[in-house]
């Protein structure tokens, strides 16, 4: 048996006229008179998506944004979705960016999406210098939104994305071995269930028991219905607010033994500020100050029996 563990949207009427005038609206203020049905659909879910989290907050979708979405995945090719939350680090996701373009064998099958706070200073700079420095990638699309916690920024860029690996970004991280996708594509040919976990050493870390950036195939995204953990949604009392993200992924791929750590060569590199005392920067403090406010070890640790539900799921779903 499977199961959806996100829920489901089943739209009243009333709800649906709402998503068509909504729908409408875009269309427009956008000027936009005709439009293919992928991109009505990627629409659509916007719209789902931000009145999911918001509440019938009125979806915000500029032309820039839906110019530079483009369909890139073809059936018959392994592709790349990288997905980072950023804030008031234009020049650092640059740097990510250009890394990515210069190792990747073929830059053509990965996209690379950005949730930004609509708030951040640096909007229309991440607007107008992402797009130039990523004019290789299949895809680069920049989400902007209200201040939501990293786990659910993390979810609303896997629900946008198209690639059939999902990966987890950063803004302080850089590739730096030439043919990273190449690997992981040859190391995923080794899980014929198409269920895995995979990720790279990253030169701080570099452990087969904590997968700092894991990278986790669609079928397992769709299989569990997110990209990283928010346990509220499985009954218990809150989320978490900045850590613990990446240990949940490895802790249920690793219980549903369906993960790989590839240790050589070191195809990435961790710029992390307990490292790199120059990478510190007022980002650096307000993701500190924010996790202060709970204490997601505690969330983490009372949490397991969820982590054990959905290893479960995936084992199932492996043995068919």
């Amino acid at each position: 048996m499977r199961f959806r563990l996100i829920p489901k949207v089943d739209m009243s009427a009333d709800m649906k006229i709402r998503l068509q005038d909504n729908t409408k609206l875009i269309l427009k203020r956008n000027k936009i008179e005709i439009v293919d049905s992928a991109t009505l659909e990627w629409i659509r879910k916007r719209i789902i998506k931000t009145h999911i989290i918001e509440g019938e907050r009125e979806t915000q979708i500029t032309k820039e944004e839906l110019s530079s979405r483009k369909e890139y995945v073809s059936s018959n090719r392994f592709s790349i979705s990288l997905l980072t939350p950023t804030r008031e680090r234009v020049d650092k996701c640059c740097r990510y960016i250009n890394s990515i373009v210069s190792t990747a064998s073929d830059p053509s099958r990965i996209e690379a999406l950005f949730y930004v706070d609509d708030d951040d200073p640096q909007l229309s700079e991440y607007r107008s210098k992402l797009p130039q420095a990523g004019k290789k990638l299949g895809n680069l699309q920049i989400v902007s939104g209200p201040f939501i916690t990293v786990s659910r920024e993390w979810n609303v860029l896997a629900e946008l994305c198209q690639g059939n690996a999902l990966a987890m970004g950063n803004d302080d991280i850089i590739y730096c071995e030439k043919g990273w996708d190449d690997r992981l594509e040859k190391e995923a040919k080794a899980f014929p269930h198409n269920i895995w976990c995979m990720w790279f050493a990253d030169g701080i870390t570099n452990s087969e028991l904590w997968p700092t950036f894991p990278i986790i195939s669609r079928r397992y995204y769709e299989e569990l219905g997110y990209f990283s953990p928010e346990p509220i949604k499985y009954g218990y009392k809150n989320n978490f607010l900045f850590f613990y993200n990446d240990t949940w992924v490895g802790d249920v791929s690793k219980k549903a033994g369906c993960q790989k750590y590839i240790s050589s060569p070191q195809y990435m590199k961790h710029l992390h500020w307990s490292t790199y005392k120059k990478e510190t920067d007022s980002t650096t403090h307000r993701a500190r100050n924010l996790a202060k406010q709970g204490n997601d070890t505690k969330t983490f640790d009372e949490t397991e029996y969820i982590r054990k539900d959905h290893a479960d799921i995936l084992i199932n779903s492996v043995r068919g």
